[in-house]
């Protein structure tokens, strides 16, 4: 019957798991277990900082494992075999304190039960600390990793990875360019700046010739900066500026009209833009609609340019004054959360300083004989566990102060955004956020034919036959 679950991880299919199992198994005969009474769970190419599906897997393992065979204790070489991240190293901590299973990590030495299955908050505290600075020494491994990989690009040496076309890797481990790929890079620069071809139709001319390629491809050579110094300054600009040029026309195709999708007709149908004026659906294609005719006496047609400033105008009104009242109610409710955060770090800053005052009579009671030592470890241990606890939290605390007053500042530091400045996109979400409905007709004003504008419950009057700059009247409610 096995009574032990022993587990083994490694983050690549290359590492070697004997190592590990020496130790574990070296530890498990000292404490008098048999072979087989061991269950072993081995997981390769399980990558903890990666949280890979191996890894995942393996954590639901070690759960069915323990669960299904009754077994109530894992051990470990190391706690950084159980995970590299404090959260999924935490989250099988709690399971095991649920279901009282004991953990036994050699590496350091601690268990994290009581010797009969009860919780130690001490331990358990421990575990914690070793979770965050696990976490903490992975990250830093990280960094100088990438560092060594920087610096060893800086030198021109391979450090992994897809070599881009055009260069390979030499026998003492350096990028060096290859000319027999740069060939076609140059080619496909010098075809490019010709202004002939798109990346689609140049594509397609490639491999007519036999070149295999894809347009992503392609697109990715002309972009990187890593060839202007292959293909000549001049050439690499003049690509440059093709593609920003393709790039500015592309995305000038697309028009953002303040109007589209909310001036209704009469008839019931939609306005749409065409040729600088917004003119009924149906009125401008009438000749679909043969049995239900949009009335052209009752449907005008106004300019693009008119209506949208007159629609923009109003929502960016209505915008100013919502931004200006959202910002000052949440200056309140910052205040408010300030406050309570100041109060929360007050409280836990006292119950600091208690500890360490309980710490030195606890310190003192042993020295002068009133604890055994037995009594002074036990007591010291718990008030170091509340006490890292407490610093923790306190931390926090302050790291939320810290936001709350930056944003804060923010809010209170607010100015008038420059509406006019932002983007055609941005003012037609804004305008349907604030005006739903547009319904255009003709009315008479000052005995001329005037085309009248209704949305938000009021009235414009567009006199169109006017002289005068100011064309749109504002009336009273409609």
């Amino acid at each position: 019957m096995k009574k032990i679950l022993a587990l083994l991880r490694v983050s690549t299919t290359q590492q070697d798991l004997a190592s590990q199992q020496m130790d574990i198994l070296k530890y498990l005969t000292k404490e008098g277990y048999q072979e087989e009474e061991i269950e072993w769970i081995e997981a390769k190419g399980a990558s903890a900082v990666k949280a890979s599906k191996s890894y995942l897997q393996m954590l639901s393992d070690v759960k069915d494992i323990l669960t299904t065979k009754g077994i109530k204790t894992l051990v470990i070489w190391h706690l950084n075999r159980l995970g590299r991240k404090k959260k999924y190293i935490q989250e099988m901590i709690n399971w095991f304190v649920d279901n009282q299973i004991q953990l036994i990590c050699l590496n350091p030495f601690v268990k994290l039960l009581n010797e009969d299955y009860s919780y130690s908050q001490a331990n358990d505290m421990l575990f914690q600390m070793f979770a965050i600075m696990i976490e903490v020494d992975t990250n830093e491994l990280f960094e100088k990793t990438k560092r060594g990989r920087e610096f060893k690009k800086s030198e021109g040496k391979y450090i992994g990875g897809r070599i881009r076309t055009g260069f390979r890797k030499n026998s003492e481990g350096y990028i060096v360019e290859d000319e027999e790929e740069l060939k076609l890079v140059r080619t496909i620069f010098n075809e490019y700046s010709t202004g002939n071809f798109s990346v689609a139709k140049l594509t397609n001319d490639l491999k007519e010739r036999g070149i295999r390629i894809t347009e992503r491809h392609l697109w990715s050579i002309l972009n990187n900066p890593l060839y202007k110094e292959s293909v000549g300054s001049e050439i690499w600009e003049k690509c440059k500026e093709i593609r920003e040029g393709f790039r500015i026309a592309t995305k000038e195709t697309k028009h953002y009209n303040l109007g589209c999708g909310i001036i209704k007709c009469s008839c019931g149908s939609n306005y749409i833009a065409t040729g600088g004026h917004y003119i009924c659906y149906k009125k401008k294609f009438h000749k679909r609609f043969p049995n239900d005719k949009c009335d052209p006496s009752k449907s005008p047609v106004i300019k693009i340019e008119t209506l949208d400033n007159l629609l923009w105008e109003e929502a960016k009104k209505l915008h100013s004054q919502y931004l200006i009242n959202g910002y000052y109610q949440e200056s309140i409710k910052i205040k408010e959360s300030i406050e309570v955060l100041k109060q929360k770090i007050d409280k836990k800053n006292q119950d600091i300083l208690d500890l360490s005052e309980k710490l030195r009579r606890i310190d003192e009671g042993y020295e002068e004989l009133r604890l055994t030592k037995e009594q002074w470890q036990s007591k010291r241990g718990r008030k170091i566990a509340e006490s890292i606890t407490n610093q923790k939290e306190l931390l926090s605390l302050n790291d939320e102060l810290e936001q709350m007053e930056s944003r804060l500042y923010s809010v209170t530091h607010y100015q008038d955004v420059d509406l006019d400045s932002i983007s055609q996109e941005e003012k037609q979400r804004i305008v349907k956020g604030y005006i739903k409905e547009v319904r255009l007709g003709y009315c008479q004003y000052n005995q001329r034919k005037c085309i009248s504008i209704t949305f938000n419950g009021k009235l414009w009057i567009y006199d169109f036959n006017s002289v005068s700059k100011d064309k749109i009247i504002a009336m009273e409610m409609a």
